[in-house]
């Protein structure tokens, strides 16, 4: 019983250290990713920047939307889960702790929109209207320590919810034969909820704590895209983002302790963060009617990036060092098309990287950051469709490795996180 007498000071001086950092508001960085919207496209590992002929083009180029002459409704959804595996360092491995981890899954609606052609004398011109995700903030994961010697397990979960969400308004047009250009004006709002949950689990009682942030987002951004069709076999594209600013608003904190009640505090806190100008451009070699070959480069200048989090109260303000690096991404895909009568039957694989808001442990050097991570996806799917109606399925694998101090030890841990992604697109025509 004597353990007893030294675990739970521990647990409540922990709990109490959870407790001061949580009241520091961080904005989070993983704002800075964007989901995959379209099932067509998160089968090519994403590479459509010189693709975008379909209902979903306003996400990916608007010009694409002067290449598709069709009044449509579109919709399109996505699941995931995750699996997280770690691996402690060599004079933890015969301890009797293990280390456990996991990903819950989530269920989100990306995308919904119609287009319509417009006449407008001898031009042709597409619009569109959309709501979108552009970034995805939904995570889940919970690590778990269990020490047999004591027989107890400490559980940390952290949930994560909300995106940055777009009512988006677009128009491509055919200025020449074979060249396309598009633009299209995103007024933005979203939402994000934090909550950290620390639970210590004993023989006799649990003991728990938890603090939890709240905002709301807004925003307004343009983009602008073209697409050149230089011969039958080569099709190039690009898309600029030129810079905007997300504004965070509503800010309010609560915790177990100073909220027992469950209810909340307004925070005296205000921060945006400010993204400069990113581009993607694209090729697509279209090797038949049916084959085609796409492959996209991704510039995403995160050094340029700047973040603020002022406290009205005290009328200071702090710039957030981020310190990453360009967020320079390759996509490839490859469709290939069955036709079967009056229905089109594709098959899709494609590959991409992408930077995460992640740095390593730098175990030489544990006060520094170590190296920026990288995540790297394998991705398939199918379809089906006729004149009326379109279905499509994507599955992505994204895998990252890499050594975190994710117990606060100054003790490197062996990191391997998966996740599985599931997109589904529904399409009709009017």
């Amino acid at each position: 019983m004597g353990w007893k007498k030294v675990i739970w000071p521990l647990a409540v001086i922990f709990l109490m250290i959870q407790f001061l950092y949580g009241q520091d508001f961080e904005i989070d960085k993983s704002i800075l990713n964007e989901a995959a919207v379209g099932a067509r496209a998160a089968g090519m590992g994403r590479a459509f920047t010189a693709l975008a002929n379909d209902a979903n083009a306003l996400d990916w180029n608007p010009a694409g939307l002067a290449l598709f002459h069709k009044s449509s409704a579109i919709v399109a959804s996505s699941f995931d889960f995750g699996k997280i595996n770690i691996i402690p360092p060599a004079n933890l491995l015969n301890s009797k702790k293990k280390y456990q981890g996991r990903e819950n899954g989530s269920f989100k609606l990306n995308y919904i929109g119609f287009t319509f052609p417009l006449q407008a004398q001898s031009l042709e011109i597409t619009s569109s209207i959309v709501i979108r995700n552009i970034t995805d903030l939904n995570e889940h994961p919970i690590w778990t320590t269990i020490d047999e010697s004591k027989d107890t397990q400490w559980d940390i979960k952290e949930d994560r919810s909300g995106g940055l969400f777009a009512l988006a308004t677009g128009v491509g047009i055919k200025v020449l034969d074979n060249v396309s250009l598009g633009t299209t004006l995103n007024f933005l709002t979203g939402n994000h909820d934090y909550k950290n949950t620390d639970v210590l689990k004993t023989m006799d009682s649990d003991l728990e704590d938890w603090y939890e942030w709240k905002n709301k987002f807004s925003g307004f951004s343009v983009d602008f895209g073209f697409i050149w069709n230089i011969s039958k076999l080569i099709t190039v594209g690009s898309r600029l983002t030129f810079p905007y600013t997300i504004n965070y608003a509503r800010i309010e904190y609560s915790n177990s302790n100073t909220v027992p009640q469950g209810g909340s505090a307004q925070a005296k806190f205000d921060a945006h963060v400010k993204k400069p100008l990113h581009a993607s451009y694209g090729l697509a070699l279209n090797l038949s009617p049916d084959l085609i070959f796409a492959f996209d480069y991704v510039y995403r200048p995160w050094k340029k990036i700047t973040s603020y989090v002022r406290k009205n109260e005290e009328g200071t303000f702090t710039t957030e060092d981020w310190s990453f690096a360009n967020a320079n991404a390759f996509r490839m895909g490859i469709e290939f098309i069955v036709n079967s009568g009056n229905t089109r039957i594709p098959f899709r694989l494609g590959f991409f990287t992408s930077p995460e808001q992640i740095f390593e442990f730098n175990v030489t050097k544990p006060d520094q950051k170590g190296n920026q991570v990288t995540s790297h996806y394998l991705t398939g799917g199918f379809g089906f469709g006729n004149d009326n109606i379109v279905f499509n399925l994507a599955i992505d694998y994204k895998v990252m490795q890499y050594k975190a101090d994710y117990l606060g030890l100054l003790t490197p841990f062996e990191l391997q996180r998966s996740r599985f992604q599931a997109t589904f697109g529904l399409e009709f025509m009017l």
